[in-house]
């Protein structure tokens, strides 16, 4: 199971936090994952800013659906990945870390 922050009801002033209610800014949901497809990588949430809210009264011009916030994510271990991270090891002939292996 994962967890959805969907942006329930535009804000015309402070955000609404509190969530269940009817005027709540944001609705969290519950999802089933489906499996990875190829070339698909999952990728868990670390920090999503949400800093319209803290410097504007009023952000409803800024903020629309479908609005992508910062976000930073670590990447989720898969066999996928862990197969494509052996390949590039073993192709690594001057022993220096892949860019994946470095992060």
């Amino acid at each position: 199971m994962a967890k959805e922050i969907i942006l329930a009801n535009a804000p015309t002033g402070f955000p609404v936090t509190e969530m269940g209610r009817a005027d709540s800014t944001f609705e969290l949901r519950q999802v089933d994952l489906p499996e990875l497809k190829n070339n698909q990588l999952l990728l868990k949430t670390i920090f999503i800013s949400n800093d319209p809210g803290e410097t504007f009264q009023d952000f409803s011009r800024v903020v629309t659906a479908g609005f992508v916030l910062l976000i930073f994510a670590r990447l989720v271990p898969s066999r996928l990945f862990s197969a494509r991270l052996r390949s590039m090891k073993s192709r690594s002939k001057n022993g220096s870390k892949s860019r994946l292996e470095s992060l």
